[in-house]
This record gives structure tokens, C-alpha cells and sequence, in this order.
């Protein structure tokens, strides 16, 4: 189906443009260079393993944020609606008054915090293309903008994505404790099914956010970790080293052309120290500083993915 769309965006838009701005961007990203680099002694297997180590260190710290009491209110909620209908009344006040009592010592606990991450975990979208590629299916999508043909180029758009999405689910302060005072009250009214349609509407309120990462900002920085391991003393590391700076340079290219960022706020600054790095290189400097501008790149980077891509949204 999607093909079909394109084909048809293709046959029945022409280029047009109501933005100054948007022509400026559009020029400037045609003179950009789109030639994929030369291929790297470091395999894909390797860069995708460091890749791998990368986020589930990201994991682990999302993990340790984990607030144990509030997914046990969870757990002891979920097990209160299976059985609802066959416990005891007695029973079943107690437990909604202890899970109330919980959540008010977690709201008293934590008043900084209006969510309270009980559960993380991560997917992966990933498009397969190049930015040449993707100028194509960017530029069709703002043929359909200037036409109006808002949802062919949402269907253009929707799969264009190379990234890691770390969800955390959070349970709100906001709403939940209030819930539970409702449900406990209908429950001495001896309205089970209403309180149990209550406390699963309530599971329904959870909070989903999202961090996401871009895998080509993750592969940069791998690309320059691997340029620091090498030794600019031997003449084939140092052309090793500068194909990975191409590569580095590429993939930030990419997730600035996927619309992670844009190169005057984001990816000036790093676009120029891998030029410099590698002018440096290509003029045989000294060893010691190309390796310290190395490792100031590995830091750029590492603030660069800190700034833009560690809040969750």
C-alpha cells in the first residue's frame, strides 16, 4: 500500500514552497555530501554488541530508579480485581485500606515526584536507508505538506527511524490514591463490579514515557571510541582512524537527517572537530594532541546524547 502512495504522490505533486526557510534548509542539504563511506575493519557484529552493552547499561539505570513499594501496590491491586468476587468482604476492605496506606506513605515518601516509575523497558525502530534515500521520501512528504495531502505524507514519514525507544511505565500520584479511597468506599458499599471496573480503569491511567536514542548518535560515538584504540604511529591505524571519522561524520548526518536535531543548534560543533581531527591527521601532528582532540570528541558526543536525548518525554 505505502508504495502505491508514493507512486502516486510522485506522479501528481510538483515542487513547491511557501517557506523561505524551509528553501534555505532544502538548498543547503542538497550541496551536503550523501556518499556512504569506505567500509571499516571494525565489523557490524562488533559496533552492534558495543551498541547492545550501551543500552542495557541505559536499562540498568532506568532500573535502579525502580521504586519497589509502588509496583507492589501494583501487583496487589491486580491481584484484589481477580479476586474481588470471592473474597470475603471483611477481606477485601482490609486489603484496599493497606494498599491506601501504602500509597499514602509512597506520596509522603517521594514528594518530589508526581510519577512513580514502576516497570522500564526497550524497543528498537530501525529503518533501513541511506540520507540520500531519505532527502527523497522528506522531500515527497513536503510535496504532500504544500498540497494538503496531510496524511500521505504522514504514511511517507512514519517509518523513517533509527532508534533505541526506552519506555518507563509510572504510576501517578496524581490519581491513583484518590482512586483507591473511590474503589475502598464502594467496596463497604458492597459495589464489587464497580470497584472492580474502578481499580482496572485505574491500571488504565498508568503513565508511559519515552526516551529516545538515536542509533546513528550511537554509532558515532562507537566509530570514535574504536579511532582512540588505535595507534596513530602506524600509517595504516591512521587511515583507519579517518575512515572512522567518515563513518562518524555519516551517521550524524543521518540522524540529523531522520529530524534528530538540526546542524545549526545540534551538529555544527561536532561536524567541525571531526574535520579538524582529520585535517590534523592527514598534516601527521603530534600523536598526543590529535588523541586529545579525540577524546574531546568522545565527550562532545557523550553531552551532545546527554542534552538532546536523556530526558524523557
Amino acid at each position: 500500500m505505502k508504495k502505491w502512495i508514493v507512486f502516486f504522490v510522485l506522479s501528481v505533486l510538483s515542487v513547491s514552497c511557501t517557506n523561505a526557510e524551509t528553501q534555505v534548509d532544502r538548498v543547503e542539504a542538497n550541496k551536503e555530501s550523501v556518499a556512504v563511506p569506505d567500509t571499516l575493519k571494525l565489523p557490524q557484529d562488533t559496533v552492534r554488541k558495543r551498541i547492545q552493552a550501551d543500552i542495557d547499561t541505559v536499562l540498568l539505570h532506568q532500573r535502579s530508579k525502580l521504586i519497589r513499594e509502588a509496583v507492589e501496590v501494583i501487583a496487589q491491586t491486580q491481584a484484589l480485581i481477580l479476586q474481588l468476587d470471592s473474597i470475603h468482604q471483611e477481606n477485601a476492605e482490609r486489603i484496599i485500606a493497606e494498599l491506601i496506606g501504602k500509597i499514602e506513605i509512597l506520596t509522603a515518601a517521594h514528594p518530589e515526584l508526581s510519577l512513580l516509575p514502576i516497570d522500564v523497558h526497550s524497543r528498537v525502530n530501525e529503518v533501513i536507508t541511506d540520507i540520500h534515500a531519505i532527502k527523497g521520501i522528506v522531500g515527497e512528504a513536503e510535496k504532500a505538506m504544500d498540497k494538503g495531502y496531510y496524511q500521505v505524507a504522514r504514511t511517507l514519514l512514519n517509518d523513517l527511524a533509527s532508534e533505541i525507544v526506552i519506555s518507563t511505565v509510572n504510576l501517578p500520584l496524581a490519581t491513583y490514591p484518590q482512586g483507591l479511597k473511590e474503589a475502598a468506599v464502594l467496596i463497604r458499599q458492597k459495589r464489587l463490579a464497580e470497584a472492580s471496573d474502578l481499580l482496572k480503569k485505574m491500571l488504565n491511567t498508568l503513565v508511559i514515557t519515552e526516551q529516545i536514542i538515536p542509533l546513528p548518535v550511537m554509532r558515532a560515538q562507537q566509530y570514535v571510541i574504536e579511532a582512540l584504540a588505535l595507534d596513530l604511529a602506524k600509517a595504516a591505524d591512521r587511515e583507519e582512524i579517518i575512515k572512522l571519522l567518515d563513518n562518524a561524520d555519516y551517521q550524524l548526518k543521518l540522524a540529523e537527517a531522520l529530524g534528530y536535531g538540526k546542524r545549526t543548534k545540534d551538529y555544527k560543533d561536532l561536524y567541525k572537530a571531526i574535520h579538524d581531527i582529520k585535517r590534523s591527521i592527514e598534516r601527521e601532528e603530534a600523536a598526543e594532541a590529535i588523541t586529545q582532540s579525540l577524546e574531546k570528541l568522545k565527550e562532545q558526543l557523550s553531552k551532545f546524547r546527554q542534552k538532546h536525548f536523556s530526558t524523557q518525554k
